[in-house]
């Protein structure tokens, strides 16, 4: 089962993409780590509230 840790959203040592519906910088809601020592940062739209999930 994958472990979650949530960072402040702000955080300034995270490459942020921006949102493909509006355009906005999103923010890091949380990064999952999996046993395989895989990442999955979450990202959140502070305009539209899309929510994309990506390895990393």
């Amino acid at each position: 089962m994958p472990t979650t840790q949530t960072r402040h959203a702000e955080s300034s040592d995270i490459d942020r993409p921006t949102c493909e519906q509006c355009g906005s910088r999103m923010w890091l809601r949380q990064i999952a780590h999996e046993r395989s020592g895989k990442e999955f940062h979450t990202f959140e739209c502070p305009v539209c509230e899309v929510s994309t999930a990506a390895p990393r």
